[in-house]
């Protein structure tokens, strides 16, 4: 596993928050290799790229929802298959384009959700996982987790309360 950074003051924080969960999993080899002091889209690809074939499973903390898109690109250019991509957020965010791609939404908010845009995930065969069913049944959602390639938090997933941050808050959500 290789922990990447896009933007270093935050990146601070969150790595003093995980250090201090690594003695829960003596067996994981984790690898930080800084942050990225360059967040332009043509750069990250190519760094992202690198950290695939090497093997290692890129976990990326920060950025922008744009920054996904470069993200998929190394994706792309390393796996002959579709790519599975599980975005973790209150709504679909996808633009037009993403045609080797299978993409489930986890915590989907039915307010924050345009009926078209579910409906053409749906035509599609992508996923649309709602914040309720995960609530009602969790063990559910793992085949997807496990499955996934590429995994994408936004913070708009989490309630409020959890993340006072957001441009654009909700009361519901992930806590």
């Amino acid at each position: 596993v290789a922990l990447l950074g896009l933007e270093e003051e935050a990146m601070l924080a969150i790595r003093d928050a995980l250090y201090d969960l690594s003695g829960a999993l003596p067996q994981l080899k984790l690898a930080d290799v800084g942050n990225l002091r360059k967040t332009d889209l043509n750069f990250i690809t190519p760094v992202f790229k690198e950290l695939l074939e090497g093997d290692l499973v890129p976990i990326v903390l920060g950025g922008k929802s744009d920054w996904t898109k470069a993200m998929l690109n190394a994706y792309f250019q390393t796996k002959t298959s579709a790519v599975h991509w599980l975005a973790i957020d209150d709504r679909i965010r996808l633009e037009k384009g993403y045609q080797n791609t299978f993409y489930t939404l986890l915590g989907g908010q039915a307010h924050h959700t345009y009926r078209t845009e579910k409906q053409r995930s749906e035509k599609k065969g992508w996923d649309y996982i709602s914040l309720g069913q995960v609530r009602s049944d969790m063990k559910e959602v793992e085949p997807s987790i496990r499955d996934a390639d590429l995994i994408t938090v936004h913070l708009a997933a989490l309630k409020y309360t959890e993340t006072p941050s957001q441009l654009n808050p909700s009361p519901s959500g992930f806590f």
